[in-house]
Parts: structure tokens; sequence; C-alpha cells
């Protein structure tokens, strides 16, 4: 059996939107959803010092920055025969969205929503680097 991996880089807000890119640039949809399997999104977001958890302007590790060092975040998006219909019938990334996360999905902003609430990032990463259709779902 052959298995043939192509790894390529699309720019997009995320992995839904990476499917919706692929259909803009006019690739057929059933191309589409038979030849992608997986789609995975990716920010990094800085991480609060350890040392000083950021309320130190004087921390000799962080500079008084209050970070140091930088954390990947990812959304992991598989491409199953569920969805191939949606891409199928070109249906609006937030179609697409909703679908996902009724399946479990774990979208960019709910990660860093944990890494908050874990006390490893600050809210402000939200405006920094990932993008979020629900607004009020943030903290």
């Amino acid at each position: 059996m052959l298995l043939l991996c192509i790894i390529s880089t699309i720019h997009t807000l995320d992995a839904i939107g990476t499917l919706i890119r692929l259909l803009d640039m006019g690739i057929e949809p059933y191309l589409v959803s038979s030849s992608v399997t997986g789609i995975i999104a990716q920010r990094l977001i800085r991480k609060i010092c350890t040392d000083c958890q950021g309320r130190n302007k004087e921390c000799q590790h962080c500079l008084g920055n209050g970070f140091r060092g930088r954390m990947g975040i990812y959304e992991v998006l598989r491409v199953e025969e569920e969805l191939h219909p949606y891409i199928l019938n070109r249906c609006s990334a937030d179609m697409m969205r909703g679908y996902v996360k009724s399946g479990g999905f774990t979208p960019l902003y709910s990660v860093l929503q944990q890494k908050v609430a874990a006390g490893v990032a600050e809210s402000d990463e939200f405006q920094r680097y990932v993008w979020y259709a629900d607004k009020t779902t943030v903290v």
C-alpha cells in the first residue's frame, strides 16, 4: 500500500479556514474532501515567567517584562467522512465550525482559554494571536 503524505503551509486564521481557502483557490470540492485528511492550525503565545509570575519588574529571568519564552497552541482538525458533505456543498466556515465543535473539536481560542486558566498565559494573547468567532465565550 502506498502512503502519500504532503505537508504544506497555508496562511489562514484557523483549520476550517484552510478548507475554505482551498475551495476559494479553485480546487474542486470533491478533490478537497477526498484528499485532505487532517489540518493543524498553530500559534505561538508568550509564556508567563515562572519565576515572578509576571509581577516583578526587577525579575532577572524575564528582564522585568513578565514573559519568558513562548509555547505553541494547536487545533487539530481530522477531515473525516462526516465533514465531506459540508465541503462538497461549499458550506460556510461558520457551518463547518459548528459541525466540528459538536463532534469534540477544540478550537484555538478554547486551547488558549485553558492556558490562561492554568496561569501559563495572559488573556492579552487573545488580541495578539488568536482569532475567535464567538467573543462572548472569552473570559
